[in-house]
């Protein structure tokens, strides 16, 4: 494999937050430590931190007796640390906070992302993957992202994986072997198939993307009214939405490394710790 070095310096970890509540402070704490045990403290982290907005008829005086307003005011106390950049507006949603970090990391030069979400958990030797992720996309310039968490890899129901004749399967999806040195991409066009079953292709969490590409999609999006991620991903797994991805990037491709998971959310998943315990076998 390359040296990472480059494909690092160039790269850049983005994160729409919303700190809130005890809750949401604690989850952010917890993930921070663990993005950076994960991945190390050497690449930028753009953090876009959406205020709570103030009840029109509470006085601004009185606004700090709410608890969203006491927690929203930590926010600075957790992304203090070296290499984080903190940009502070009122709430907007996640889409239009992660298309701001996207701008800022882009305004300073870089070329990857890697969305952050601030309650995700990391696998310790995340750092690894993300390195061959990046080595793919410098290698493959139809590669538009790569994919760490979520169906298939990690999920209470995981599909089984089927790997006959050279080709990986689930679902309505299939996946080609690229094989290098040290890992394998499994990739896959942008099929229109692969909208069909329970597959959303487009996910706004744990990937790596090109930023000129993750810009797009999301501009795209919420110009069709998308206030948070979810809605972006819902977007494109609608037919509007991916025909349009697919026309403007006939030749794309997005792919996995090695089909091994580097985290998971913990809010959306109360076993989270369960998950994170299964088996992450590469698949080569």
């Amino acid at each position: 494999m390359r040296n990472d070095t480059t494909e690092l310096r160039q790269t850049v970890i983005l994160a729409p937050s919303l700190i809130a509540s005890r809750k949401r402070h604690n989850l952010a704490v917890a993930s921070l430590k663990s993005l950076r045990q994960g991945i190390g403290g050497d690449i930028p982290l753009y953090v876009v931190h959406d205020n709570p907005t103030r009840p029109r008829l509470l006085p601004v005086a009185l606004s700090g007796l709410l608890p969203a307003v006491r927690w929203d005011r930590t926010a600075e106390s957790v992304y203090s640390g070296s290499n984080i950049r903190l940009i502070r507006r009122v709430g907007c949603g996640s889409a239009s906070a992660l298309r701001e970090a996207v701008a800022a990391a882009s305004v300073n030069g870089a070329s990857y992302g890697f969305i952050h979400l601030d309650d995700q958990v990391y696998r310790e030797d995340f750092r690894i993957l993300m390195a061959h992720g990046l080595d793919a996309l410098a290698n493959d310039p139809d590669l538009l992202w790569v994919r760490y968490s979520g169906y298939p890899l990690i999920c209470k129901d995981r599909p089984r994986l089927e790997v006959v004749s050279n080709r990986l399967s689930f679902d309505t999806v299939n996946l080609k072997p690229a094989r290098r040195e040290n890992y394998t991409l499994w990739w896959s066009p942008l099929e229109p198939d692969l909208i069909r079953g329970r597959y959303w292709p487009v996910a706004m969490w744990f990937c790596i993307y090109r930023l000129p590409l993750l810009a797009q999609l999301l501009d795209w999006a919420l110009a069709d009214g998308a206030l948070h991620l979810a809605h972006v991903e819902l977007y494109y797994k609608q037919e509007q939405g991916f025909t349009r991805l697919q026309r403007a990037y006939p030749t794309g491709r997005f792919g996995y490394v090695n089909m091994q998971y580097g985290g998971i959310e913990m809010h959306r998943n109360a076993n989270w710790r369960e998950l994170m315990s299964l088996p992450n076998e590469p698949v080569l």
